[in-house]
């Protein structure tokens, strides 16, 4: 019986260990995520204020930070780029607020801007 005995308390200790260690598994994912969940937060505020910076600054002719520049450069990029996919949906983008129109809309439904179709150049050459 002694054998018995040893066997089941062998085993409940091994339980207890294992349920033990299995807390521990939580608790350190649990404290893992707090800590991604934290870090993650703080670089939204990071963020936050870069953004705020920029926006208070954007028109500054002297910047504290080359970034400003390139954050405008790709702004203006992206503006290029949203214009061409309203192009390829068979729309067009109001020039005071970006907004998408109709191809057929002369005035922009948000702001009321009156959209003026961009003048063509003319090449007024010889033809060969």
């Amino acid at each position: 019986m002694d054998f018995f005995s040893k066997l089941g308390d062998t085993i409940s200790a091994t339980g207890k260990d294992v349920s033990k260690k299995a807390r521990d598994l939580t608790g350190l994912a649990k404290l893992n995520m707090d800590l991604r969940a934290k870090e993650e937060y703080i670089l939204r505020q990071y963020q936050e204020i870069g953004k705020q910076y920029y926006e208070q600054h954007k028109e500054d002719t002297e910047s504290a930070f080359g970034e400003i520049a390139l954050i405008k450069e790709a702004m203006e990029e992206m503006e290029a780029i949203k214009g061409e996919i309203a192009e390829l949906k068979g729309m067009k983008r109001c020039q005071s607020c970006g907004t998408p129109l109709n191809i057929d809309d002369v005035f922009c439904k948000k702001c009321g801007a009156k959209y003026e179709e961009p003048e063509t150049e003319v090449y007024e050459g010889e033809v060969e």
